[in-house]
């Protein structure tokens, strides 16, 4: 890869160098330079011209936006509206007197206190601690006699529940048969209460009702649930919850996807509106034939009338020609700013002072005239492509020689190639791409016979009729047989015709390359 990558970068190179060579009279690097930064000059000042109408234009819609509109309404809604105007406006006007009178009554009342007090000398303070003493309560003695309070208590005999030591006294006949009696009454009420809950225990079982004993055995079944069960009942909780993410996962994947689809949609669309907008101005920064023509003749008047020289300083002019003359420029802000400078002068006495010189200026170079930025660009561009067109006193004879020395050192190279062999690759792929079509062609089939080993000979040429003349025959033989079939049966002359053709015994040929040898078979018919 780093290989091919390589090779990749000297084709490229070697592309560069060749258009360079060809276009001898192209621009140098500083023109190119000096260009780019005149337009980047000329962008900012149109900027800073339309920044105070943008700022104008904003604030008056600022302006509109927030003033209400106005609506149009009925004479007796305006009438009603205007009344109760009225009223509110007397009623606040009579609400606002009686407050103005109530404040001026406790001023009024405030200054007397503070008068009083001035006068005989009395303290606020004073005043807050007679109030204070004054609202205390005060709790007078009563001679009163004090005596404890009467209780009351009840006189009764105390004994215990359960007698210990005492022994029951002799039961009788009759309390005997009684508690006899009584016990089995008890019985009997015992067993029928036993069926009894029995019965209700059933019907609420049949019913679905639990009772108290279900609800304790539920109740202990729970305590006895053990840390197993409770880490069961964990693992299954985490396994929905981690399927529920894998479910989220994938919409969010499936998002991410769609968005990135978008993205990269939005990235070509971007790419490509960014590849036509450079394209778009290429074009329009590319100088015409037409306009090439009118922008020399203005040049020339110019040129004649030393219109560029007028507007420029001696400090400037020192500028300008270290920066023509130098070897290799460096454009800067300055340089940039001088010659719009002079170039707008130009132009606008161009258009505007005729007076000032003899030569004529068509309707032509009016009009070319008058996009004034663009009149700029495209008379800069000549004035570096033609540098017999720059000033003398900007450094013009310098960039002239320096263009004629450039041309004469391409055609130099240019005869040195011709006359030279080709020894490098560079120089062989040079030559190559001067040929003719043609020529190249033959060359390039010549070449692939020799590094087979194959060499036209009139042996080749046989073969060729051979197999051409085998492949009519069979042409022409199917055509027979379709226009007449023949029976199931083939007959033995058919099948004589039908046999492969006799070979000839293979003989060899030497090659023009001694190591290799190419077996050539004839055919027979």
């Amino acid at each position: 890869m780093i290989h091919l990558a390589s090779i990749w970068l000297a084709y490229i190179a070697y592309k560069l160098l060749q258009m360079q060579r060809k276009q001898p009279s192209s621009p140098s690097k500083h023109a190119k330079r000096l260009r780019e930064m005149f337009k980047i000059f000329q962008r900012a000042k149109e900027e800073t011209a339309s920044a105070p109408e943008q700022k104008r234009n904003a604030t008056t819609e600022s302006q509109q936006g927030a003033a209400p509109r106005l609506r149009k309404s009925s004479p007796e809604v305006s009438s009603s509206i205007s009344t109760s105007r009225s009223r509110h406006k007397k009623k606040s006007g009579s609400d606002t007197k009686t407050a103005i009178e109530t404040s001026a009554a406790e001023k009024s009342a405030s200054d007397r206190r503070r008068n009083i007090r001035i006068k005989y000398g009395i303290r606020e303070e004073d005043q807050e601690k007679k109030t204070q003493a004054e609202e205390q309560e005060e709790f007078e003695n009563v001679c009163a006699v004090v005596r404890p309070a009467a209780t009351k208590m009840r006189k009764a005999k105390l004994r215990w529940k359960k007698l210990e030591g005492e022994t029951p006294p002799p039961a009788s006949d009759a309390e005997k048969s009684c508690a006899e009696g009584s016990a089995e009454l008890l019985e009997d009420m015992g067993e029928t209460e036993s069926q009894e809950k029995n019965r209700v225990n059933e019907i609420m079982r049949r019913a679905g009702i639990l009772t108290k004993e279900d609800v304790e055995r539920v109740r202990a079944a729970e305590a006895s649930m053990t840390e197993v069960q409770i880490l069961i009942i964990r693992i299954q909780e985490l396994e929905l919850a981690n399927r529920k993410a894998k479910l989220q996962l994938k919409r969010l994947k499936k998002q991410l996807r769609e968005k990135e689809k978008k993205v990269e949609e939005l990235s070509s669309l971007v790419a490509f509106l960014q590849k036509q907008n450079a394209e778009r101005e290429e074009r329009e920064e590319k100088v015409g034939h037409a306009d090439e023509a009118v922008a020399i003749r203005g040049l020339e008047i110019i040129k004649r009338n030393q219109l560029l020289e007028q507007t420029v300083h001696n400090v400037e002019r020192t500028m300008l020609c270290n920066f023509f003359e130098a070897v290799e420029p460096k454009p800067n802000q300055a340089i940039v700013s001088i010659i719009d400078k002079a170039l707008t002068y130009a132009v606008d006495v161009l258009l505007m002072r005729p007076d000032l010189f003899d030569d004529f200026v068509d309707n032509e170079l009016r009009l070319f005239l008058l996009d004034n930025q663009r009149a700029k660009r495209v008379l800069l561009d000549v004035m570096l492509a033609h540098p017999e067109y720059v000033p003398q006193a900007w450094g013009g004879d310098h960039l002239m020689m320096r263009q004629r020395e450039e041309r004469l050192r391409a055609e130099q190279e240019k005869e040195e190639r011709k006359v030279k062999p080709h020894t490098t690759a560079e120089d062989r792929a040079v030559a190559e791409e001067e040929k003719p079509a043609p020529l190249q062609k033959m060359e390039v089939k010549k070449e692939t016979k020799v590094l087979r080993g194959v060499q036209e000979s009139p042996l080749n040429k046989e073969k060729e009729a051979a197999m051409k003349k085998s492949s009519a025959n069979g042409k022409l033989k199917g055509l027979e047989n379709r226009r007449h079939p023949t029976p199931s049966a083939p007959s033995p002359v058919q099948k004589k015709e039908a046999a492969p053709p006799l070979r000839a015994p293979a003989r060899t040929k030497q090659a023009p390359d001694k190591r290799k040898v190419v077996v050539i078979e004839k055919r027979g018919k």
